[in-house]
């Protein structure tokens, strides 16, 4: 009855994202696999897409699903006999640890874009797809989630 447990997730089955750091990458020949050798090829991965990228438009379009553990919060309500030793004055003691952007995965539904960025980035619109249907499902230089944790301790008098 004391302890609360709580979470909230964001899980995305499905669409495209451009990768325009992977092309910024390729294009400066530093991308994280630009020199891995293509085994059928013999080439560098990089030196490829950066050649497909003249003739096939979707070469840096990716799978944009995803799951993410957005926030986790356990709480617990502390007996009153415990609160009453430190000061009969309060009535309730709750404390309350809470995490946000804990976890993301892309392989479990699909997505198969490089790690580290937050999956959930349009960072070229305006905020719809409505507002700005060109550029929506564009990624250039994003950041990855950071992750919070905070602590709070709820009394009532």
């Amino acid at each position: 009855k004391a302890i609360t447990l709580s979470a909230s997730a964001d899980i995305q089955k499905g669409g495209m994202i451009n990768l325009g750091t992977w092309r910024q990458w390729d294009n400066q020949r530093n991308a994280f696999d630009h020199d891995e050798i293509d085994p059928v090829t013999g080439e560098k991965v990089g030196v490829i897409r950066k050649r497909f990228m003249r003739t096939h438009p979707r070469n840096y379009t990716r799978d944009a699903s995803y799951i993410k553990l957005r926030e986790l919060t356990a709480s617990i309500e502390m007996p009153r006999s415990l609160v009453s030793m430190f000061w009969d004055g309060i009535r309730t003691a709750n404390i309350r640890l809470s995490a946000r952007n804990l976890f993301t995965t892309q392989s479990l539904v699909g997505g198969d874009f490089y790690p580290g960025p937050d999956p959930a980035v349009a960072n070229y619109n305006s905020g719809t797809e409505a507002a700005n249907n060109i550029q929506y499902t564009r990624e250039f230089a994003s950041y990855p989630s950071s992750k919070s944790f905070w602590l709070a301790i709820d009394l009532s008098f």
